[in-house]
């Protein structure tokens, strides 16, 4: 009697201890994949172009290149962090590999950011370039003779190894006296 009792708090312990693990397996698994490199990857290149028109609204275009050096990449989200009261208008998203064809994202709106969801479900593996289009417009500015521009945004979810913007300001503007603060 006394080896089966044994036997029994042996397995007891065991079955606890199984559990447990595949507990922990299955309820930390996005954080372990990031340790892991399962879902790294690095900004290749970051290139925006506005477009400034006199009515303080912008036509921008970006062209992200993203090295996908993880195991289980299925995309990215692009942040667009947004000035009070400023709107962003007709986000399109493609993706470009000598042509531009269409590719799956979705748009979310949190307090003073757009996050744009890009990426299917499949899994990918080294250079995607992709094309940002929307338009933003500055509503309220707090000063007249500025306008505040976060081209890249905040906590990007990796390093960036090449960044340009380029202005296309309106016709007529004077740059004399103008400032450039990066």
């Amino acid at each position: 009697m006394r080896t089966i009792k044994k036997f029994k708090g042996i397995f007891g312990v065991l079955l606890a201890a199984s559990i447990a693990v595949c507990l922990a397996l299955c309820l930390a698994p996005a954080e372990s994949a990031a340790a892991d490199g399962m879902y790294a990857f690095e900004i290749s290149s970051f290139d925006a172009v506005y477009d400034v028109h006199a009515d303080r609204t912008i036509d921008v275009e970006e062209r992200v290149t993203i090295d996908y050096t993880g195991t289980r990449n299925t995309g990215f989200i692009r942040d667009l962090p947004v000035n009070d009261g400023d709107r962003v208008y007709g986000i399109d998203v493609k993706q470009f590999d000598g042509r531009e064809t269409d590719v799956d994202y979705t748009v979310e709106i949190e307090d003073e950011l757009i996050m744009i969801d890009i990426g299917d479900h499949s899994v990918k593996h080294g250079e995607y370039t992709y094309i940002i289009r929307y338009e933003y417009a500055v509503t309220s500015p707090k000063n007249q003779n500025v306008l505040p521009l976060n081209v890249v945004g905040f906590g990007s979810q990796a390093p960036i190894n090449r960044a340009s913007v380029t202005l296309h300001l309106p016709e007529g503007f004077d740059s004399a006296g103008t400032h450039l603060y990066v």
